[in-house]
């Protein structure tokens, strides 16, 4: 019994996809070394120590009040994810509005 060819694949636009690479066409990657304390090093801001680095910024009580609203929201709805107009729903709860 003779087999039917089968069609080609194609992406959708009619091209055919391109084939997905194998290990031995991918390029090497180089393990980075290590950083430690005498290797030259920088943080993100530029220091060089834990001691040069500045301590992180205190939120204000806004924040913080804006911060806990969300989680009590969360909790409340069951929501880990809350949308953008749940957001806005909860700056208006706390006396937020458009000027």
């Amino acid at each position: 019994m003779p087999t039917t060819p089968r069609p080609k694949r194609t992406n959708g636009n009619g091209s055919s996809p391109r084939p997905r690479p194998t290990p031995s066409r991918r390029p090497a990657r180089a393990s980075a070394p290590l950083g430690g304390p005498d290797d030259g090093a920088e943080g993100i801001d530029g220091a060089s120590s834990l001691a040069e680095m500045e301590a992180p910024e205190v939120p204000s009580e806004d924040v913080l009040e804006f911060l806990k609203a969300v989680d009590d929201y969360k909790r409340k709805a069951a929501r880990p994810f809350p949308s953008l107009s749940e957001y806005l729903r909860i700056l208006r709860g706390l006396g937020y509005r458009k000027s």
